[in-house]
């Protein structure tokens, strides 16, 4: 509006919307997973909510959002829920985990700690997660630059972590 280019900012949008809906419609099977997109820090577990860029754009994919996500409380102003180490147990359920580390020491970290090892789909290594910062950073947001170089990397990524899920 700033700018006075809604038109274009209204076609960019269709435009990314669109090359995410034509990626899912190549992953018809995608549809059947369950996802929770999770981060950590050294002290808690917290779960993005689908209307936060990361998860949404795996939404737009074609993958749901664990049901329990709906029972999470929104930390305010976040898009996302802190639910805490102690409640890893709540994601019991989501066939895939979705996540970034900073850094190996943040992988190892969030490994070692038994709870967040015992989801199900951590421990099966069904899981997405992001090392290289310039995917990490690509794929936390939604625009015109992001999305054709994170559309090149996730559907390996997924499909890697599905073959896992399934041989739980």
């Amino acid at each position: 509006k700033a700018l006075g280019k809604e038109d274009e900012a209204t076609n960019l949008i269709t435009d990314l919307d669109q090359q995410l809906a034509d990626e899912a419609k190549k992953h018809p099977e995608w549809a059947e997973h369950t996802f929770s997109y999770v981060y950590t820090t050294p002290d808690t577990l917290g779960v993005f909510l689908p209307t936060e860029q990361r998860a949404a754009i795996v939404g737009k994919l074609g993958l749901k959002p664990d049901p329990v996500i709906k029972t999470l409380k929104e930390t305010e102003g976040t898009d996302s829920a802190v639910i805490g180490y102690e409640n890893a147990d709540k994601l019991k359920d989501s066939d895939l985990i979705f996540t970034f580390y900073s850094d190996p020491k943040a992988k190892k970290q969030a490994l070692d700690n038994e709870l967040y090892a015992s989801i199900p789909a951590i421990k099966s290594g069904a899981v997405v997660a992001a090392d290289d910062p310039s995917f990490v950073t690509a794929s936390s947001m939604i625009n015109p630059l992001t999305v054709p170089y994170t559309l090149e990397r996730y559907p390996e990524m997924i499909d890697k972590a599905i073959a896992k899920a399934e041989k739980k």
